[in-house]
Order: structure tokens, then sequence, then C-alpha cells
């Protein structure tokens, strides 16, 4: 009983003076030198805060208008410059907040030298994250300076059909048919399908009998095709009428016409259309398998 006791009473006046130990320290502390030392924190970076806002938005502006009115951006495509000036401004924004974060970090008295120091070991640790992002950005360089995509092409990326949304020096992201986003890291890029590089051609193909009569055909369909054709401004070239044996006894018509990019599908089911009215219109009976036309992902 008197161990115990005993050990109590240890315990207990241990516990004071801890706790007198604590107070006094906080007595002692002189609050008006902290508080003026916060407030001059503060305010040192609520002027950094001021004064890197004003830099990013006289940088961003400087940007933009450069990409408008430059005798270089004047040189190239629209989608070129979007992309390019998108790329500037990331990398322009990137530069900021790495300052900006160093500014803040030295405000704090936060020593940069031993983080820097230490960025080795964790370089060492993250080695392989690190590769794949090296990766990325020798890969978007290379898409980027090749021009292989511009934003608002419309590409086949990893099997992948859509629009480029953004491209940048990390990641791709592609806007596929039914709406959905993908990220594509650059490094995952091998091969790029650009739809909106050259003129793209619209095909029509329609079966026909091989009893039936080609000459009527022939008239009614050229007639048919050139005067669709004045509709069109994106048409680039005249269209050919070619022949061909097919099975089943039958006979296919091919119709190659070449229009800008994007267009192709638009063209193809018009001209369908239009051919297939006036060649019922003239009487000539069709198969049943008359017209194949393709998806927009597969034109």
């Amino acid at each position: 009983m008197k161990f115990t006791l005993l050990a109590e009473s240890e315990i207990l006046e241990e516990t004071t003076e801890r706790t007198n130990f604590v107070i006094e320290y906080f007595q002692n502390l002189n609050w008006q030198e902290i508080a003026l030392a916060l407030l001059l924190i503060f305010l040192q970076i609520l002027f950094a805060v001021i004064v890197f806002g004003i830099v990013k938005w006289l940088g961003t502006k400087l940007i933009n208008r450069s990409f408008a009115g430059s005798s270089f951006a004047k040189g190239q495509s629209p989608s070129r410059r979007k992309t390019l000036k998108r790329l500037a401004n990331s990398v322009f924004n990137g530069v900021i907040l790495f300052l900006f974060v160093f500014t803040v970090l030295e405000i704090l008295g936060v020593p940069i030298g031993s983080l820097l120091a230490g960025a080795g070991v964790i370089g060492l640790a993250l080695s392989l994250g690190a590769q794949d992002f090296v990766s990325d950005l020798v890969n978007g360089l290379v898409i980027l300076f090749e021009k292989q995509i511009d934003i608002g092409d419309k590409v086949i990326i990893n099997d992948i059909l859509g629009f480029v949304e953004d491209t940048n020096l990390k990641t791709t992201v592609v806007k596929d048919l039914d709406g959905a986003f993908h990220y594509i890291p650059n490094r995952k890029i091998d091969i790029i399908s650009n739809h909106s590089r050259d003129n793209m051609r619209a095909m029509i193909i329609i079966r026909l009998f091989a009893n039936s009569d080609f000459e009527t055909i022939d008239r009614v369909v050229r007639e048919t095709t050139y005067k669709k054709m004045e509709d069109y401004t994106t048409l680039v070239s005249q269209p050919e009428f070619i022949y061909e044996a097919a099975e089943n006894g039958q006979v296919t018509l091919r119709i190659p016409i070449f229009t800008v990019p994007g267009e192709e599908y638009d063209v193809m089911v018009e001209f369908y259309e239009a051919l297939l009215k006036a060649l019922n219109k003239a009487g000539i009976e069709l198969p049943s398998n008359t017209i194949d036309i393709p998806s927009p992902d597969q034109n």
C-alpha cells in the first residue's frame, strides 16, 4: 500500500513539474515579437501573390497577343496556333508556379538547399516514374515539333477515333465520337492516323444489276453528280465513275470525290441520297444491297 502511494505521489509530482514547465515556457514567450513576425510573413506572402499574379496576367496576355498578331502566327493554321498557344501558356504557368512555391518556401524559412540536396534521394526512389515522365516529354516534343497533330484534328490514336481536344508535352486528349475523353500518355502513342492533314475521299458505292440499262444509268448518275457538286464549295476534285464486276452477277459503281477534311462523310451521304432518288425516278431497278454506307469511324 505504501509503495502504491509513493508511486502515485511521484507521478503527480512529475506531472506538476511538466505542467509548470509548459506554462512557464509560454509565459516567457514574447508574443508581440511573434505577432510581428507572423504579420511580416503574411505581408511578404501577400506581396508575392500580387507580384506573381501580375506577372502571370501580363505573360498570358503577351503570349495571346503574340500568337494573334505576329508574322509567325499568321503563317500557321488556326488549329496550329491554338496548339502552340496552349503549350506556351502551359509551360509559362508551370514556371510561374514553380518560382512562386520556391519564393514562399524561402519566406517561410524552409531550407531550400537541404531540400535540393535530398532531391537526389527522392529522384533515385522515383527513378522508374521519372523515366516514364521523360519518355512522355520526349515523345510530346516529337509530336509537337513534327506537327503530327493539332487541336481539332480528326485522328486515330491507339485504335481510338476522335478529335484532339488537347495536346501537351505529357498527355494527348482525344474526344471520341461518343463524347468520351481519352487521356493518352505520349509515351503510349506509337502510330497516329491524322484525317485532317490533306483532302479526304468520299467513296460512293452503288450496286447494280448486270442487265440494267447502263447507258441511262451513266447519264443519270453523271447529271445528278455534277448538279449536286454545284451545292458544295468544299469539293477539291472532279469525280470518277468506275464500273466493276461484283459477286452475284452484279456490277459495282464507284464514285470517288475528294473534299476538305471533315466533310467526307456528309458529302458521301448527301450524294447517295441524290443518286438513289434520281435512279428511282428514271425507273432503274436496284438490288436490295444497293448501297454500303460506312459509319463515320470507318470512313
